[in-house]
């Protein structure tokens, strides 16, 4: 089995890159993680947009999807 985990945004160093890399260690499996950015000037729905296209490119042909969000 290959994770792919896509994400909005960098990563940066601190307390979230440190967890991450904890549970990466612990899983058997590979994992990937695919940073996607949207550097568009505009409006906020542009911007989602942007960010939406990029998350959907990062998911691997044929995969499995699970979306996480804090609500």
């Amino acid at each position: 089995m290959n994770i792919v985990i896509a994400a909005v945004g960098r990563m940066r160093p601190g307390p979230e890159q440190l967890l991450l890399d904890s549970y990466i260690k612990r899983i058997p499996w590979s994992v990937e993680v695919r940073e996607v950015e949207a550097r568009g000037k505009g409006d906020a729905a542009s911007q989602t947009k942007q960010e939406t296209e990029g998350l959907l490119a990062a998911i691997p042909a044929g995969a499995k999807v699970v979306c996480l969000d804090s609500r």
